[in-house]
């Protein structure tokens, strides 16, 4: 899988994750996944990218801003359910860009 709960924790603290979805995995996941065809949208608009193996490439083989933007937007998306001890302004302001 191109992100895991693991790699959140560059954004967000893995008790935060788990305050929020109340150690509900299948939220994070399901957060991933918005994320992921979020992105995945923005990439297949510009027709130079070739998503599906961007996507599909695990570890240090992963393009390191395409994660990192990913890892934000799953971010909003576990925000959006829960401001347990977030900035709220900050995440939002980092998904704005």
């Amino acid at each position: 899988m191109f992100l895991t709960k693991e790699d959140l924790g560059s954004a967000i603290y893995g008790y935060q994750v788990d305050q929020i979805t109340e150690g509900n995995d299948d939220l994070v996941l399901q957060a991933i996944g918005a994320a992921i065809q979020e992105v995945g949208g923005y990439l297949s608009g510009a027709s130079l990218y070739d998503v599906t193996a961007i996507f599909t490439t695990t570890g240090v083989q992963r393009n390191a801003l395409i994660l990192t933007h990913t890892i934000t937007v799953t971010k909003w998306y576990l925000v959006e359910l829960c401001n347990a001890d977030i900035i709220y302004e900050q995440a939002k302001e980092r998904y704005d860009r």
